[in-house]
């Protein structure tokens, strides 16, 4: 039998071994490191959100008082989102609202009742899903009471949540001051609570 010479063998073990190194390098130890920073970005930006809400805790005198003020501030928030039963009447107050200055309303469409996502997940207003009714309102009047009558239905005292989508003025005649007036919005309301689901 032919003797291997051990310089051959030597030479083959140092490429296997540089082989070994490579592929450790490539993917055992490149990816470690970017696994590292990304947790050293992540932990960074941990940090720097307790920073900002301990900023927030601590002039409201702790944690204890800051959890209680905002717990009385979302009942008071969840309180104005009535539930979807009660949009017959959400509705009339709408119109009510509206009708209450010198705007005269022609015409209130309704769309068809959508629920609201949060990035592709359904929003949930204390445990129940908020769903919102697009509207359409097309009135006549001076641009004081169009001011007037969205400064009604935005106002804490209307009995829901109105977000406006769009607003248009358009003048009617130049001679007087009456715009033309159409405006999209949406009420906004939940789940009936005898709907609520097991897990919520």
């Amino acid at each position: 039998m032919k003797r291997i010479d051990p310089l051959v063998l030597q030479t083959a073990a140092l490429v296997v071994a540089g082989l070994v190194v490579g592929a450790s390098w490539w993917w055992g130890y490149q990816p470690a490191v970017r696994a590292y920073g990304r947790d050293r970005d992540q932990i960074a930006l941990r940090q720097q959100e307790i920073a900002t809400v301990n900023a927030l805790v601590k002039p409201a005198g702790g944690e204890a008082a800051w959890l209680a003020q905002h717990q009385q501030l979302f009942a008071s928030l969840k309180a104005r989102f009535p539930e979807e039963t009660q949009l017959p009447q959400l509705l009339n107050a709408l119109v009510d609202a509206l009708k209450a200055g010198e705007l005269r309303v022609a015409d209130v469409t309704q769309g068809n009742l959508e629920p609201v996502q949060d990035q592709e997940t359904p929003l949930l207003i204390g445990g129940l899903p908020c769903r919102r009714l697009p509207v359409t309102v097309k009135a006549e009047g001076r641009y004081h009471a169009v001011l007037a009558a969205l400064d009604r239905i935005t106002s804490t005292a209307f009995p829901g949540v109105v977000g406006l989508e769009q607003v248009e003025l358009r003048v009617k005649d130049a001679a007087a001051p009456t715009l033309d007036t159409t405006v999209q919005l949406f009420l906004y309301v939940v789940g009936s609570s005898t709907a609520r689901s097991p897990d919520a």
